[in-house]
């Protein structure tokens, strides 16, 4: 969406409105970085799978190419035992042991039978934009 009027477009194409002002989609995507931000771990895992009885998790070791190069012109001295592949890294596997595949509306309805603050509304909109997952349940 490199259109600088993308959303602020008739069905010709003519431009209208001022182009700086948000529309429904701006909204549902910010909500919806918030709600990936909000809900993730420190390596990118749902919590609604990080937190699911039925899911594993499990380390894969991954080789980078770009990291490798810099490894091979970056070379630690023999002082340090431990010499990592070039380029390792590590990424996470979520894999499901059987069971329902957990969802995030799943991950709500949990949450809203615990304490019943979560909104009902998934489609939460302009009045939740910019807040963090716990000012919204503070509210």
């Amino acid at each position: 969406m490199r259109d600088a009027w993308y959303g602020h477009r008739d069905f010709y194409f003519e431009e209208f409105g001022d182009k700086d002002e948000w529309i429904r989609w701006d909204y549902s995507i910010a909500s919806a970085l918030q709600t990936i931000e909000d809900l993730t771990d420190q390596h990118g895992i749902l919590v609604w799978e990080r937190d699911a009885e039925n899911m594993d998790i499990e380390a894969v070791k991954t080789i980078d190419k770009f990291q490798a190069s810099i490894d091979r012109k970056t070379k630690g001295s023999d002082k340090n035992p431990y010499k990592p592949e070039p380029g390792e890294a590590w990424t996470p596997r979520v894999t499901q042991r059987g069971g329902e595949t957990p969802t995030y509306r799943k991950y709500l309805e949990k949450l809203r039978a615990g304490n019943g603050e979560i909104p009902e509304d998934d489609d939460w909109g302009e009045q939740y934009y910019g807040k963090s997952w716990y000012e919204i349940q503070s509210e």
